[in-house]
């Protein structure tokens, strides 16, 4: 069983010295699509309730450099049920 999920997303690229960066995300088997197209260097938001296991978050330079990736992975709760529970990362 797949469960959806809302997750926090923190990014900050702003040692970098660029002052924008492109979010992308995408869930396993579809094509990364521009979550923020313009963003600040450094910043954060939540994702809908569409982040299942395997969700993949880009971040790119607004030239198209990847700068950072992470891929969520779900994590049993016990023998019954999974539900998604990433450990918070900084990108």
């Amino acid at each position: 069983m797949r469960h959806a999920s809302r997750l926090q997303v923190r990014w900050d690229v702003s040692g970098l010295g660029l002052k924008y960066a492109r979010i992308e995300v995408n869930n396993v088997g579809e094509r990364p699509k521009a979550w923020m197209p313009k963003t600040d260097s450094r910043g954060e938001a939540e994702t809908g309730g569409w982040a299942h296991d395997g969700f993949t978050i880009t971040v790119r330079s607004m030239n198209g450099v990847v700068l950072a990736r992470r891929t969520m992975e779900a994590t049993p709760c016990s023998p019954k049920q999974t539900a998604m529970r990433p450990t918070p990362t900084k990108i």
